[in-house]
């Protein structure tokens, strides 16, 4: 199996995982991964659900979003001008998982961010930036993540979307996964101890 092989197959799997998850639904979010070092990425089809993922329905696309390969008839995300935007500006990013995690939109919808309220979310989650509300695959949303990444620190891997869900960001497609199911079952927590039925 070539590099090229195995990463779709990475990918395909936990975008599967990710849907299994509830972690999104329907045909929304999407996931993609660099490949190799260069600024050609993997990236999810548009329209089609996460949990239909396979690595022969994956598209690659270039630095400017552009499709240079994939399956005819299939696009590439919508939201694939931010995902080349984060990669452009962290070259260490290897994977983007963007989804819409229940209780993260529920949290950014009465306007929070996520509080790291376990031991193990203190250790790998740390602070979650809460970006405001704008419309998926805008200009807006593209240009307040190209404004918000320069000025976080490197530690920051995931970003809350105002009433849109969360983008999380890895060294690999499994890291960003994790990051992406942690802060889901983080933004549980608070919500259950803050908005507890009494």
């Amino acid at each position: 199996m070539t590099e090229i092989e195995q990463l779709k197959q990475e990918l395909s799997y936990y975008s599967v995982l990710a849907y299994n998850r509830i972690l999104v639904s329907s045909a929304g979010g999407n996931d993609s991964a660099r490949i190799g070092d260069s600024d050609e990425f993997l990236i999810t089809a548009s329209g089609l659900s996460l949990g239909d993922t396979k690595p022969e329905n994956l598209i690659t696309i270039n630095a400017k979003a552009e499709k240079i390969a994939g399956p005819e008839g299939f696009k590439p995300s919508k939201e694939s001008r931010m995902h080349a935007a984060i990669y452009i500006l962290r070259p260490d990013v290897k994977a983007i998982f963007h989804l819409h995690p229940r209780y993260c939109n529920a949290l950014s919808i009465l306007g929070e961010t996520i509080r790291p309220v376990t031991v193990s979310a203190k250790a790998k989650l740390g602070n979650v930036p809460l970006l405001p509300e704008s419309m998926p695959g805008s200009d807006e949303l593209l240009r307040d993540v190209r404004n918000a990444i320069p000025t976080l620190d490197a530690s920051v891997h995931t970003l809350l979307l105002a009433c849109h869900g969360i983008v999380s960001m890895g060294a690999s497609i499994m890291e960003a996964y994790l990051r992406a199911d942690l802060v889901e079952e983080t933004a549980h927590l608070v919500y259950l101890t803050k908005y507890r039925l009494s």
